[in-house]
């Protein structure tokens, strides 16, 4: 129970922040009220939140496709309007999946090509796996902050807004068209199978009837529950403006599943990073052992070279005084009246002594 009220707060806060980052995508992200609506309802319609928080990376991809293929999308304007995080959005999205760079004029090419992807072009690529994950969580917030969008237009906003990491509660959000001068009223919540854990502290939603309603009084309102964590639910709830969900929850063996394959993902990623790492290593490696072979074979040769140029030579003025990197020269001074220099046209050091110009 400790856990379910530390849970609850949590719950209660997560809204906060969802609703938050609602205002950003509809009133700093969308530039036009009635795209603002379109995109909202487009979220409402082809979002299923129960799959966005609980299902697996494919059935959020699979969910994305949908979205992504609804009407308003064959906009770019409105891909870019529709914001997931604060430095993503659909068209973001998109070219991420597919490693492209979307414009107006390519939009709609790319918006097809993603449509068409097949899960399994990109089931053993664990960026764009991660990617998918990560974005689910923005997609959420941003359906929140379209609460009172769709209330206003379809009359009920109900989505599942979290759910804990056992598995054992989760929250519902509600908003009625009217908010709180029509206050909704919970006639009755139903899942199956029977869960005897099932309950909705502290005002005990689940003993809601049609005779005796519970009475929602906030604008925005969320349910929080608890259930047993070990059992797969399904929640449907009456209200006086109809009904809302279903809503799927997902027991800890399920959500355990996912988190197997989000280890996996992170396995794979680390997996690619070594044999990253290792290659770089050994592109290192010879790349060194070419450097200390040209420098020992130039120093040998240079030290050859001043070895017969003291047997040989009577220099009025210098020493070797440096590597003139572009003419491949030596500068050596004077040798008699005239000023000489040692040069290289190899790569291989094959020195003969000029005179300089």
């Amino acid at each position: 129970m400790h856990f379910f009220v530390w849970h609850r707060a949590a719950l209660l806060a997560g809204a906060a922040v969802g609703a938050f980052a609602g205002c950003y995508v509809t009133s700093v992200g969308i530039a036009r009220a009635a795209e603002a609506t379109d995109i909202c309802l487009a979220l409402a319609k082809n979002v299923k939140s129960d799959v966005n928080i609980q299902g697996s990376i494919q059935q959020k991809f699979f969910q994305m496709q949908h979205l992504v293929g609804a009407d308003i999308y064959a906009s770019y304007s409105a891909a870019k309007d529709t914001k997931i995080n604060a430095d993503s959005d659909i068209a973001a999205y998109v070219d991420f999946v597919l490693e492209t760079t979307s414009s107006d004029s390519s939009w709609a090419e790319n918006r097809k090509s993603f449509l068409g992807v097949d899960y399994e072009r990109i089931a053993t690529n664990a960026a764009i796996k991660a990617y998918i994950d990560r974005q689910s969580e923005g997609i959420t917030k941003s359906i929140i902050g379209c609460a009172g969008v769709i209330a206003e237009q379809q009359g009920l906003f109900a989505k599942l807004s979290s759910v804990s990491p056992n598995r054992d509660s989760f929250a519902i959000s509600l908003q009625k068209k009217g908010g709180a001068n029509d206050p909704l009223k919970i006639r009755g919540l139903s899942v199956t199978p029977n869960d005897p854990s099932f309950a909705c502290p502290p005002d005990d939603y689940q003993k809601a009837t049609p005779e005796n309603p519970k009475v929602l009084q906030g604008v925005y309102n969320l349910i929080t529950c608890q259930k047993d964590p070990n059992r797969h639910l399904t929640l449907s709830i009456d209200t006086d403006v109809g009904p809302a969900g279903p809503f799927q929850l997902m027991s800890q063996k399920e959500e355990l599943d996912a988190i197997r394959e989000r280890i996996g993902i992170l396995e794979t990623s680390l997996e690619h990073v070594t044999d990253q790492l290792e290659a770089l290593k050994e592109t290192a490696a010879k790349n060194s052992r070419a450097i200390d072979d040209n420098l020992a074979a130039v120093t040998k040769s240079i030290n050859s070279l001043r070895e017969s140029l003291n047997a040989k030579a009577d220099f009025n003025k210098g020493v070797v005084i440096g590597l003139h990197s572009k003419s491949e020269c030596l500068a050596i001074g004077h040798i008699g009246l005239v000023r000489h220099q040692l040069c290289s046209d190899s790569s291989t050091p094959t020195w003969e002594i000029r005179p300089a110009p």
